[in-house]
């Protein structure tokens, strides 16, 4: 027998013929079923609806259609491979349904992708917008420039006492010889920022505790402060993109911010990782774990990724 002969062959397609990546029929995760469907949905046209009966129909046996379970797990596995995106619509601002699509290849950042359809627009894009003066700003001209003086007490010499005359000193207690201070004194120097950081933060996303957040925000040092009242934005921008809630108790109390500081640069809430940072091999190694290698080149010739959180997630 001649070794040459090509042990599968292919007869000739001219109707009926879909192109399948091999990056698909190999992949190294995919269940067997999850391929079968990706393939089954990749052979329609291009406004084909993914409707749950028929993946059921698809996997069944004979005609018999396989369970709702089984079903959205194939769908949930093509959702975490990227593979298929899943939107939700709204209609006056409730939901009125959840439109899939199907990719060839998996999608980096789906972050980007669905932000896109909702017609957001870039960080910088937003803060310039934020910048430019209302129609009723006033000129520069006529901007004050000079602050306007305060009214002076009446009698200074009684600013101290309450209306039951008890004494109240309004005086900054000296710091210890220790260098510290306790918990409720570094509340009070605290309490500027933490007033900026509250008021800063949308009220509807505000936790009820008010105080357990002053008591959190006075626990942190001086630095950590600053960081968390600089991040927030970044943090609440990102939380958008996953639409995962922004809660504010859980970004004190876990230190949530630190993973900002020295971090990539930010755009409407997605990290850009670059080459040239520590990040970038990791991301690297992650994306070829869940992709094919070629797929990853493509991506990496683009000299970044946008992701949601700064690091990739551990290895199972």
């Amino acid at each position: 027998m001649d070794d040459k002969l090509p042990l599968v062959r292919r007869g000739r397609r001219n109707a009926r013929y879909t192109a399948i990546s091999n990056d698909i029929i190999d992949h190294r995760t995919l269940s067997p079923d999850a391929r079968i469907a990706l393939i089954y949905l990749l052979s329609k046209p291009d406004d084909w609806q993914l409707q749950i009966n028929d993946i059921r129909r698809l996997l069944g046996t004979g005609d018999r259609p396989c369970g709702r379970n089984k079903c959205y797990a194939v769908i949930k596995e093509l959702k975490a491979s990227s593979y298929v995106i899943a939107v939700e619509e709204l209609c006056h601002g409730r939901f009125h349904r959840l439109t899939y699509y199907v990719f060839d290849e998996p999608l980096v950042d789906p972050a980007a992708f669905k932000a896109e359809l909702r017609g957001e627009r870039p960080a910088c894009e937003a803060a310039a917008a934020q910048s430019k003066p209302g129609p009723n700003a006033p000129r520069p001209e006529n901007r004050e420039t000079v602050a306007s003086p305060r009214p002076q007490i009446r009698d200074p010499g009684k600013r101290h006492l309450t209306k039951n005359r008890n004494i109240q000193t309004t005086e900054i207690p000296p710091t210890p010889p220790n260098g510290r201070r306790r918990t409720d004194e570094r509340a009070t120097d605290g309490s500027a920022a933490f007033l900026a950081f509250w008021g800063d933060w949308p009220e509807r996303e505000r936790p009820r505790q008010r105080d357990l957040a002053a008591k959190l925000f006075a626990r942190l040092a001086a630095d950590d402060q600053k960081t968390a009242v600089q991040f927030a934005g970044v943090y609440r921008a990102g939380r958008g993109h996953t639409r995962e809630p922004k809660l504010m108790l859980p970004y004190l109390r876990q230190r949530l911010f630190a993973e900002f500081a020295g971090a990539p640069n930010t755009d409407g809430g997605r990290f850009v990782i670059t080459p040239e940072r520590p990040e970038w091999a990791r991301w690297l190694d992650h994306l070829r774990s869940q992709h094919s290698a070629a797929l990853v080149d493509r991506q990496a010739a683009r000299g970044l990724f946008l992701t949601t959180t700064r690091w990739p997630p551990p290895p199972v």
